[in-house]
């Protein structure tokens, strides 16, 4: 088996492009119901996918018991798909939230982490199965190998350290900054580490793209804009008589009327 290196893996790509590509497409979470941002971006872009290529989907996720309805539901939208349960939810009561302080680790990378779950990631990626395997949000990067087999590819929603350090000032209590501050300071290592080990990462806006170029330190970063599937939604037919209502469409980002999420438990 060939161990891919992002400094040889583009043009080695390039030059053996398959005309159907072999997709394993790995998803921290539950893909349905599309009902936010990074799902609804997920779903529609799986859906693409699949028309012309063989798309594997591993979605774990966390839950109190087994969800059969969402397995059912998940292996109905894609068929060759794996659902994985990690357990229920972490709890943070005493002993564990002394040594989450101390951790590394932030909670959205521990509670995605699974150790069965990297194994089986680890041996998908060496069966010889699939030609190329996509990491959906860095936070699933815990359960991939440091030197995958194949090449692998980061799909990054959101720049997610920035989103946490803009969140900081937006705290109720001291204490909260703090803690937030310290969980972005995490995330930043974390995430700098998964733009750098695979061999691309795609970003879904120029914006981000170059601050994740800047946050690794190279230039293996492609945005792809966030698009609308115009078979699914398609523009309201305007009225003959009287003047059609305009509506901006505002730029979302934290602010003092955005509530707010702590990530402290």
């Amino acid at each position: 088996s060939q161990l891919w290196s992002p400094a040889v893996c583009d043009a080695v790509w390039i030059v053996n492009y398959p005309s159907t590509v072999r997709i394993l497409w790995v998803h921290n979470g539950m893909l349905l119901p599309a009902n936010a941002g990074g799902r609804i971006r997920t779903v529609f872009t799986l859906r693409e996918l699949a028309r012309r290529h063989e798309v594997n989907v591993l979605s774990s996720y966390r839950a109190a018991a087994v969800d059969t309805q969402y397995e059912e539901r998940l292996q109905a939208e894609f068929p060759d798909a794996q659902a994985v349960h990690l357990g229920g939810p972490w709890s943070w009561g005493g002993v564990a939230r002394a040594v989450r302080l101390l951790s590394r680790v932030p909670d959205v990378v521990r509670e995605a982490s699974s150790p069965s779950l990297a194994l089986t990631v680890a041996e998908h990626l060496k069966s010889g199965e699939f030609d190329v395997a996509v990491c959906d949000f860095f936070e699933s990067a815990v359960n991939f190998p440091q030197r995958p087999e194949i090449p692998v590819v980061l799909f990054e929603h959101n720049v997610e350290w920035e989103l946490m350090r803009l969140q900081s000032p937006l705290a109720p209590s001291l204490r909260e900054r703090i803690a937030i501050s310290i969980e972005s300071r995490r995330l930043r290592a974390l995430e700098a580490g998964a733009v750098s080990r695979f061999v691309h990462t795609v970003a879904v806006s120029e914006e981000d793209a170059a601050a994740l170029r800047a946050l690794a330190g190279h230039s293996r970063v492609t945005a792809i804009p966030t698009g609308v599937d115009l078979a699914t939604y398609r523009p309201s037919v305007i009225p003959t008589t009287g003047a059609p209502t305009v509506a901006p469409a505002p730029r979302f980002s934290p602010s003092r009327r955005t509530p707010f999420r702590s990530p402290v438990r």
